[in-house]
């Protein structure tokens, strides 16, 4: 699986990945406007689902103050 995130998502999603065992890659993306990260991981297929619903479950990250948001998806 590869997945695009926001830069300033990387700590919390590479805890998550890290949490589950799994072994991953991170390559800085230069050429978007927003700083971001690409995060490449192995799974088998019947994992994927179970991968996506973590990552898009809400949760507070470090220093925000308005609630919990996804880690991928929508930032607003």
């Amino acid at each position: 699986m590869e997945i695009l995130i926001p830069k300033q998502k990387r700590e919390t999603v590479e805890e998550t990945l890290q949490d589950e065992g799994l072994d991953f890659t991170l390559v800085e993306e230069k050429s978007r406007e927003e700083p971001s990260v690409v995060i490449t991981f192995p799974l088998p297929a019947p994992a994927v689902e179970s991968a996506l619903d973590d990552l898009l479950t809400p949760r507070a990250e470090p220093g925000d103050a308005t609630g919990e948001r996804p880690l991928l998806g929508s930032s607003s």
